[in-house]
């Protein structure tokens, strides 16, 4: 007997959160979370312009490793390692931990992720101005 592929993708998934290359694809959309299983994405909150695909911190973002918080680059979705350099949503740079501090984590993105963002946000902009 073959296996499906829902069974091969949810066998995938047990441990695929483990690695950060697995990101986004490891995390399912829907829930609910299974006994044991990964916690499926939360909604996005912090994007008023309905740019990010991704909720900025995952629960499960943390179990990848020592250098991992639970931060997530919410354009891309792949975890952030609190040595990565970084910009905030407000446009601070660093590494992770030194503009986005762990008792008051804010939302980070890889740099390239954080220009196509801008370039998004401006297209929008544009747009709502012009009426198009």
């Amino acid at each position: 007997m073959t296996e499906t592929q829902d069974q091969h993708d949810r066998r995938w998934r047990e441990d695929a959160y483990l690695t950060a290359e697995n990101w986004p694809e490891a995390i399912p959309y829907i829930g609910p979370r299974t006994k044991y299983g990964v916690y499926p994405w939360g909604k996005v909150g912090h994007d008023q312009y309905g740019i990010d695909n991704y909720s900025w911190s995952h629960p499960d973002a943390a179990s990848i490793g020592y250098e991992y918080l639970g931060d997530v680059c919410p354009l891309c979705g792949i975890p952030l390692k609190s040595s990565e350099y970084v910009i905030t949503k407000w446009g601070d740079r660093g590494e992770l931990l030194e503009v986005s501090p762990s008792n008051d984590p804010v939302p980070s993105y890889h740099p390239h992720c954080y220009d196509e963002r801008q370039e998004q946000l401006q297209q929008r902009q544009l747009q709502a101005e012009f009426n198009i």
